[in-house]
């Protein structure tokens, strides 16, 4: 089952970090599936869905988010495992939706044991385009560091839409329990019944309370 956990959404359209802490509740700000990931020629050019992980690591959202548009909205999709931070930038300059599941610490993510993204790198790079949603399954990624800056607030800075990331531990024994049961409860809900991300995310909290008695995450602003 799911640990107690934080969560945070950074979208430019709201300015304000978005966290879940301890008991469930209804009531994420919302952005409309078409508006997040509509298509509209100012971002990525074709509807690829793509996924990053580290090949010590459980694949988790990297092989089922994109599975997920791949399957309900005919994307084309990638998962890529032990990937440098120049793939990584050329892939998500192309892609409409990216999931990423790997370790993590404040200010960064993992994409091999030796090959780090932090927030600070992002900012120094120049992207020709943005994915309409980032979501980050990595613990501590949605934390700010004084060394390595905050990666979903450099994303977002950098353009995209909408970035999910999680403020501290997450965990899993497999593809198949803990957080990846959460996270794919929520690629369906976008993917499969064009929910909101708010919505998907909040009604995953509540499906995984009821399924497992976990309860985990409450929304506030």
């Amino acid at each position: 089952m799911i640990n107690g956990g934080e969560l945070v959404i950074m979208m430019k359209y709201f300015k304000n970090m978005i966290k879940i802490v301890c008991v469930i509740f209804m009531g994420l700000a919302s952005l409309s599936l078409g508006l997040l990931l509509g298509g509209d020629s100012s971002y990525a050019s074709s509807n690829l869905a793509t996924g990053f992980y580290r090949s010590d690591f459980v694949q988790g959202i990297a092989a089922s988010g994109p599975a997920k548009f791949t399957t309900y909205q005919g994307y084309s999709t990638n998962t890529y495992s032990n990937s440098t931070s120049g793939n990584w930038k050329s892939v998500t300059e192309n892609s409409k939706v990216e999931f990423i599941h790997t370790h993590g610490a404040n200010g960064l993510f993992t994409l091999t044991s030796s090959t780090n993204v932090t927030g600070n790198m992002i900012l120094s790079m120049s992207f020709s385009d943005m994915p309409r949603l980032i979501y980050i399954s990595a613990c501590y990624t949605g934390n700010s560091s004084t060394t390595y800056g905050n990666v979903g607030q450099s994303l977002v800075n950098k353009g995209a839409d909408a970035v999910v990331a999680f403020t501290t531990t997450i965990s899993a024994t497999t593809n198949y329990d803990g957080i990846h049961k959460f996270n794919s409860k929520v690629a369906t809900k976008l993917a499969y019944y064009h929910n909101t991300l708010s919505y998907s995310i909040s009604a995953a909290l509540n499906e995984v309370y009821a399924e497992d008695g976990t309860d985990w995450g409450q929304i506030v602003m």
